[in-house]
């Protein structure tokens, strides 16, 4: 599942593990808008974690931060209010700010 709020990409992750902290980082590969109404962007999650030998299954929510998203929008388009389609693992998403 992926959703907005807020300024916040909100998605479901699940990751063998259990001993070890786990992070993840949001990242945007081409840094570039697909042209269509409303424009898209491609996202990508990385996990950052380290190796983890423990056993349970973990299911988390992420809040990921899309600010760089429409910063590099309102430059692009100059303008400071607009909505984008957010593509990230299979999942699409309306993002308005």
């Amino acid at each position: 599942m992926a959703e907005t709020s807020d300024g916040t990409l909100m998605v479901d992750v699940s990751y063998g593990g259990g001993c070890e902290t786990h992070s993840f980082a949001l990242c945007w590969p081409d840094q570039s808008f697909m042209e269509s109404a409303p424009v898209q962007v491609s996202l990508e999650l990385l996990h950052t974690g380290p190796r983890d030998d423990c056993d349970a299954w973990i299911t988390e929510t992420l809040d990921l931060d899309l600010s760089p998203m429409a910063d590099a929008w309102r430059e692009s388009y100059g303008a400071e209010s607009g909505e984008m389609i957010v593509y990230l693992g299979g999942f699409s998403t309306r993002y308005s700010f």
